[in-house]
């Protein structure tokens, strides 16, 4: 994304509505301040809300945008197609795969691009909504690194 805004700004890509949201996001003065909010005085909460400028932009009609989400639909595809293989599970049938993060905030903009590219790249997998909220995940990793994992009668009452 930011390859993209950097391309509108000097002219190598069609200008499009995320120029303006990054520009307006950051408060830039200048296209190349943004050089110094990435590598410096942005917050990460800040930087975290790039993907939402992209879902922004193709909302607004950016096709540059909307191309950035299908490439990101591709490219964790193969990240589950990646694990998969490491796992061994890359011939077994129904391998189900889930999500999390800021891009899957796009909706269909970037489900409906990892769908087809898993079929493509992990033919078997099925996408599955998550059953639990980031925090949660965040617990049980906590649990695991302090070598006290969750039972499932403990992750119940979590998630409930």
């Amino acid at each position: 994304m930011l390859a993209l805004f950097s391309r509108m700004a000097d002219c190598r890509a069609e200008p499009g509505p995320l120029l303006g949201l990054v520009r307006e996001h950051f408060e830039l003065k200048h296209d190349l301040d943004l050089c110094g909010e990435i590598n410096g005085s942005a917050a990460r909460s800040e930087l975290a809300q790039i993907a939402r400028l992209a879902t922004a932009a193709a909302n607004a009609g950016d096709v540059q945008a909307r191309q950035l989400l299908v490439r990101a639909g591709d490219e964790l595809a193969a990240l589950a197609a990646g694990v998969a293989r490491n796992l061994g599970l890359a011939g077994i049938q129904a391998v189900p795969v889930s999500y999390s993060g800021g891009v899957f905030a796009a909706g269909e903009l970037v489900l409906g691009p990892l769908q087809a590219a898993l079929a493509r790249r992990l033919p078997g997998a099925t996408l599955k909504t998550p059953r639990f909220g980031p925090e949660l995940g965040a617990a049980l990793y906590a649990a695991r690194l302090a070598g006290r994992p969750l039972s499932p009668d403990a992750l119940g009452r979590l998630a409930g």
